[in-house]
């Protein structure tokens, strides 16, 4: 049997992700820290694209190239 797989990276920052183990807590990001995990803090050219599902604002990168 063999699998074959395609795979792309998209960016690397030292970006790892890393999951949470089944049953340990995980805590959702609210405020500056939403902002920093979701790469806010660093647009300087950042449009409000829509409403997350946790009622925050979501922007687009108008730089990103």
């Amino acid at each position: 049997m063999q699998e074959i797989a395609e795979a792309t990276t998209t960016r690397a920052d030292p970006e790892r992700y890393v999951p949470p183990r089944p049953g340990e807590v995980a805590i959702r990001a609210a405020g500056t820290a939403r902002g920093a995990a979701r790469y806010f803090d660093r647009m300087d050219a950042r449009v409000p694209a829509g409403i997350g599902r946790d009622g925050e604002p979501i922007y687009l990168n108008l730089e990103f190239p």
